[in-house]
């Protein structure tokens, strides 16, 4: 008599919870699937900037490129006539989310990190979306952009390897 009423008890409880999940709105999902996607050149994947020595007595001025280099990015297959952005992305810097570390060693460089700007000057930080670059007809674009070592505190500089390692992702459209 008891497991009568158990299960009883327990089919009045799971009917009870189909009423509880009854839906409250709607997801409307929208987009596309595009045929192209840009991919970057062979000879670019693996992009290396040498940046050569930079005496520590150039940084003069906190937060100000020193040894800018420019380079490139070159992608093909992208949407024709579209804008073309590219995200740089690395261990940032403490204290400077925007900058990207030296690569940690007994001889690293101290008080100095790399920064990356548009061909403009303008700053890319770490993880943010750089500004758009138009492809050609073709779907084809060389992107531009500068690397250079940035000193957050000129008085904290050491002398030492200056190398840092980056990734880079491409955003088209």
């Amino acid at each position: 008599m008891n497991l009568n009423k158990i299960m009883l008890a327990g089919f009045f409880g799971l009917s009870m919870v189909s009423v509880a999940n009854a839906a409250d709105g709607t997801l409307n999902i929208t987009g596309s699937i595009e045929d192209t996607a840009c991919v970057v050149d062979a000879g670019d994947q693996n992009k290396n900037i040498p940046m050569g020595a930079i005496s520590k007595s150039a940084f003069t001025t906190a937060g100000a490129p020193v040894g800018n280099k420019s380079f490139t990015i070159a992608v093909t297959g992208c949407a024709a006539d579209s804008d073309v952005k590219v995200r740089f992305s690395g261990s940032a810097v403490p204290g400077s989310p925007a900058l990207l570390q030296l690569t940690p060693g007994a001889t690293t460089a101290q008080g100095v990190a790399v920064g990356l700007y548009e061909i403009s000057g303008a700053p890319v930080p770490l993880n943010t979306d750089s500004a758009p670059q138009k492809t050609d007809t073709s779907g084809a674009a060389t992107l531009q952009y500068v690397a250079a070592y940035v000193s957050p505190s000129t008085a904290s500089i050491v002398s030492g390897g200056a190398d840092a390692v980056g990734t880079f992702t491409i955003i088209n459209p």
